[in-house]
């Protein structure tokens, strides 16, 4: 399914918990204790906040591990906040021992995976559960305990977005400019990503601890130690140069703005023709103009049976399975 569709159904499916009479109903200022009733814009909220949750966690399931055990610290926060509140932490510490179990086959190297069905299934467990153990939103600490553990998908959240807006790129577009991309890309392993990740969050996890320990009067402080904490290991692994460049940063994106729009523009042509085409000739011209309008120098196609036809932009060829493009003057392939 596209990003579409499954944000259309993460909404429909937060919508019918709203339907059940679960949800955000009222919030409770932390500091003044006062309540305000939400009314219909609770529905509103419920629907983000599970949305919200269900993604974040999907997002940094780009290694393997990393979401599963992040889930399991979040799972052990919302049982004890659970058994606290009376709500739901048989059930939650029941998740927490099946990561447990899970993430014994998924650390690096892994044999079983989360896939996107999982992520979302534990995203929007997380959700849930965070708003029934906030007796519909009025212990606001119980809602904001599970944040800090979160802070890492949150950032790495916000600068894709950020990223990808200024751009011009579609925001549900994948890429590898995640921050467990940057580590790899540094020579870390993959095992050594994960575990710095989960020494980084169990940080977090203290936090989140103590948010919900101090019933939210000690959120502001918390809030500044963790971003304290994220400036020194963005300054560590070299992030910040990038972080505070931000002249630099929105200038390079958006002159590229206007060739990703054109590049984009040309590729949804291409996949147009290629459903009007009767045959594999008139696919490979198409082709051809493509890879020239982008400014490639030779095309090549290759047959899944590792047969290669012709690799200039003039040759025609027979049908293929899948193709490669070779940018001028570069050493290797390129997509």
């Amino acid at each position: 399914m596209g990003a579409k569709r499954k944000l259309l159904g993460q909404v429909l499916i937060a919508a019918a918990v709203c339907a059940f009479g679960m949800g955000i109903e009222q919030f409770k200022i932390p500091f003044v204790e006062r309540i305000i009733h939400l009314g219909g814009w609770g529905v509103l909220l419920t629907i983000l906040w599970l949305v919200g949750m269900t993604n974040l966690i999907n997002l940094i399931d780009g290694v393997d591990g990393l979401a599963g055990g992040i889930c399991l610290m979040l799972m052990a926060l919302l049982a004890y906040v659970g058994h606290q509140s009376g709500s739901f932490e048989l059930l939650v510490a029941g998740m927490a021992g099946a990561l447990l179990g899970f993430l014994w086959f998924n650390f690096p190297p892994a044999r079983i995976y989360l896939g996107d069905g999982g992520a979302y299934f534990l995203g929007f467990q997380i959700g849930l559960f965070a708003i029934v153990s906030s007796h519909k939103g009025t212990v606001f600490a119980a809602l904001a305990a599970p944040l800090f553990v979160l802070a890492l998908p949150i950032v790495d959240t916000t600068l894709a977005i950020f990223r990808r807006g200024l751009r011009g790129l579609p925001i549900f577009r994948p890429d590898r400019r995640h921050l467990h991309h940057h580590l790899l890309n540094m020579g870390m392993s993959r095992r050594k990503v994960v575990l710095y990740f989960y020494a980084v969050t169990l940080i977090f996890l203290v936090m989140g601890f103590a948010a919900f320990w101090s019933r939210g009067h000690w959120i502001p402080v918390l809030l500044g130690l963790a971003t304290l904490i994220l400036l020194l290991c963005a300054g560590k692994l070299h992030f910040s140069r990038h972080w505070f460049a931000v002249g630099r940063v929105v200038g390079n994106s958006l002159e590229m703005r206007q060739e990703i729009h054109y590049a984009l523009t040309l590729m949804h042509w291409l996949a147009l023709e290629g459903g009007r085409c009767d045959s594999a000739e008139e696919l490979w011209s198409d082709l051809v103009l493509a890879a020239q309008r982008l400014g490639y120098s030779s095309v090549k196609i290759t047959w899944r049976m590792g047969r290669e036809f012709g690799s200039g932009p003039t040759a025609a060829n027979p049908p293929a399975r899948s193709f490669r493009c070779f940018r001028a003057g570069a050493s290797g392939p390129s997509s």
